[in-house]
């Protein structure tokens, strides 16, 4: 029994390990375009859904950006996933979605960050 259990813990130990996805081959992303953002102001890639969140990076119109699939509604604290026709679910207020990006750019190093998700079309 005990080396069962061992050999299993190594088994968990080895798919936590190997889960680590690199972003060049994931699949699970779905391509967003940033749109709308005022000239003046890019848009603000947050490490959390807030305004008051630290800024990890901007982007100005017509960057590409790579969205994990999930967007929150932070005033009524629901999330939903996305598709390509869930803009006008993104446009409401108050809705942050989720992207993985290099921060700094250049870096090789991602990272999660939020996105107002009325700046970003599916």
């Amino acid at each position: 029994m005990k080396k069962l259990s061992a050999t299993l813990l190594s088994a968990f130990a080895l798919m936590a390990i190997t889960a680590q996805i690199d972003p060049a081959t994931a699949s699970a992303f779905i391509g967003g375009t940033v749109i709308m953002a005022p000239l003046s102001n890019p848009l603000n890639a947050r490490a959390w859904p807030s305004t008051a969140s630290a800024v990890q990076r901007t982007y100005t119109n017509g960057t590409m950006l790579s969205l994990t699939g999930t967007c929150k509604n932070i005033s009524t604290n629901v999330s939903f996933s996305i598709n390509y026709t869930s803009y006008a679910a993104m446009a409401a207020p108050y809705v942050w979605c989720k992207i993985w990006h290099e921060v700094p750019n250049g870096s090789g190093i991602y990272k999660i960050g939020w996105v107002r998700g009325k700046y970003v079309h599916p």
